[in-house]
């Protein structure tokens, strides 16, 4: 697992973002890392992110466009999920987005098929190693429950 999901120092932020970032933290609302297995024993490095937490990221930065460094942000925690992943011997990754409006957007990585299955299975697509799904009002937690039931259907 990632040695530290959520790197950001509170103590040099203004107080108002001090405690909203402790609210996050203490409320388990940052980044939440597992591994799981399939029934077949197949294991799957999940990462989920708090859209609440990308938001104070991007306010801590006064960023102009958040957009931009939203997608940043994102890229940056899936290499980093997928690299660590390929250090601890585990193929397969999804990296679960919590997104504005009730959407959630998952990216998977495969050393096999694998991304492109569960992607499909989600209603999304995508090559066989890289494959994603957007999914319109779902909570984070209830696709991660899809994902996995999907990763033991395989």
């Amino acid at each position: 697992l990632l040695d530290n999901p959520d790197p950001i120092d509170g103590e040099a932020l203004p107080q108002p973002l001090q405690e909203r970032l402790a609210h996050l933290r203490d409320t388990d609302r940052t980044v939440r890392q597992s591994v799981h297995q399939s029934a077949s024993g197949q294991p799957l490095f999940l990462v989920t992110i708090c859209e609440e937490y990308v938001q104070t990221l991007l306010e801590i930065g006064q960023l102009d466009d958040p957009q931009l460094v939203r997608d940043d942000v994102f890229n940056a925690l899936k290499r980093t999920t997928v690299k660590q992943a390929k250090h601890d011997g585990i193929g397969n990754t999804a990296q679960v987005s919590e997104l504005p409006d009730h959407k959630v957007r998952v990216s998977f990585r495969s050393h096999d098929d694998t991304a492109q299955k569960l992607a499909t299975a989600l209603g999304g697509g995508g090559h066989e190693r890289a494959a994603g799904a957007t999914l319109e009002h779902a909570a984070p937690q209830e696709v991660c429950e899809r994902i996995l039931a999907a990763l033991d259907a395989l």
